[in-house]
């Protein structure tokens, strides 16, 4: 097995998929960092390197998507696969062997955000206002968040022999996470009550007594609400995003949870597929 982890090692040097995602990973950053930058200079918002720090959960997924459709895909595509197992190689070796490849890939996306954030964002913004061990436990939950991502897209990769319809489908379920995550959050964010405003007798305008939300979650509906947001990839992406994550250790089983379910599923079908 550390054979073909050094074969593919190798292919990514040169594979320039994997730098043109680091590129977008790296002009990602300097955009928010700029654009935090020009608020704080031109209208005077108050800014912290905190804003910034996670912004790579947001691209994270998105970049793997794509990496590991196309890098694995290719591998069916040129009879890479079938030549590893023809060499003698077990189906589960070339199977984890990926999955490490794109954890690897995806530890080091994180790594080029997180170095352009520290090495630009200090000396503009200061440090971070979180402490040092929260920074550090929400890195490390990103990294779980990241693996989950990986055994996802891994699973797609590896059980789908066609590199274009998994990238088509990697990237249309992570557009479709995004959207059930912002819409969880939407109605988890709902106020309580509503304020308007109304005409007193004397013609003046003020505020209104607080009416009801209809829209408000209550008893089982928003706790199922709060597990599918915490549940979900995208969810934990957002939260760690605003650095706003309540459920640390819920988010970090979730992911194990995932992880291990759609490994062992890929493993599954990819031992039972036909490759020709």
């Amino acid at each position: 097995m550390s054979r073909l982890l050094f074969a593919n090692a190798a292919r990514l040097k040169r594979y320039r998929v994997l730098w043109g995602c680091a590129a977008v990973m790296l002009a990602f950053v300097l955009m928010r960092i700029g654009m935090q930058y020009r608020e704080h200079v031109k209208f005077g918002f108050e800014t912290n390197l905190d804003q910034l720090m996670f912004g790579y959960t947001f691209l994270i997924g998105i970049l793997l998507a794509v990496f590991c459709s196309l890098f694995f895909g290719t591998e069916y595509s040129d009879g890479t696969i079938r030549n590893k197992l023809i060499i003698g190689y077990s189906r589960s070796e070339i199977y984890f062997t990926n999955l490490i490849t794109s954890i690897s890939v995806s530890f080091l996306l994180c790594l080029v955000y997180l170095a352009a954030a520290a090495a630009i964002g200090i000396p503009l913004f200061g440090a971070a206002e979180a402490g040092v061990g929260t920074i550090l436990k929400l890195v490390f939950g990103t990294l779980v968040l990241s693996v989950t991502f990986c055994s996802l897209f891994t699973m797609l990769s590896m059980v789908c022999g066609n590199k274009t319809a998994v990238a088509v489908i990697s990237i249309l379920l992570v557009v479709v996470l995004f959207l059930a995550a912002a819409y969880l959050n939407s109605m988890l964010d709902a106020p309580e009550f509503l304020t308007g405003y109304e005409m007193d007798a004397a013609g003046n305008l003020v505020e209104s007594k607080p009416i009801p939300n209809p829209n408000y979650l209550t008893g089982t509906k928003r706790e199922i609400y709060e597990f599918l947001y915490d549940f979900l990839p995208s969810g934990q992406a957002a939260q760690y995003m605003m650095m706003a994550v309540k459920h640390f250790w819920k988010l970090q089983l979730y992911g194990v949870l995932i992880t291990a379910v759609s490994t062992g599923a890929g493993v599954f079908f990819f031992e039972r597929k036909d490759i020709k």
